[in-house]
């Protein structure tokens, strides 16, 4: 049975976990500082309208943390001392309801069996929301040529 003390201590509490609540449920943009996300992104190569120098792109969806639509535009792509993997960078957009995330991206992935693949994004900025977001995500999963991918991600956002 609550007591008057009890009463008052948790009318007290209730608006701090209603706007915790309401922070945590919000679009990322709206709340500033370090955010830690995670979630997964599928991906398949693209064909047409890729402006990569070296003809690669992917294009997909990441749900989770961060939820939208990217595209990849790779700047390289080039065997490592291991004969069957392949290291590569580039650039990648990520389009969700409140702007664009920017990322400097560089990776390594096996060219044999389900093709694993790891990962590190480094986010350089943004549009609406995402201006002047820095942070980072670890990607790691599988991607071939042919299937295109499937992984998670982690990492941190941080909004000024």
């Amino acid at each position: 049975m609550f007591t008057q003390t009890r009463w008052r201590a948790a009318a007290l509490i209730l608006p701090f976990a209603v706007a915790a609540l309401v922070l945590t449920a919000s679009e990322a943009g709206a709340v500033s500082g370090t955010m830690p996300v995670n979630g997964q992104l599928v991906s398949q190569v693209l064909t047409a309208g890729c402006t990569s120098p070296i003809g690669l792109c992917t294009a997909g969806s990441l749900n989770g943390g961060i939820q939208g639509d990217f595209v990849f535009t790779a700047a390289s792509l080039a065997p490592t001392n291991v004969p069957t993997v392949l290291s590569y960078t580039g650039m990648i957009v990520i389009h969700t309801k409140t702007g664009n995330i920017n990322i400097r991206d560089a990776g390594i992935f096996d060219t044999t069996g389900n093709g694993p693949v790891v990962d590190l994004s480094t986010v350089t900025g943004g549009t609406g929301d995402f201006a002047g977001a820095s942070g980072y995500l670890e990607v790691f999963g599988t991607f071939t040529f042919a299937a295109g991918g499937n992984s998670d991600y982690r990492g941190k956002l941080v909004l000024p």
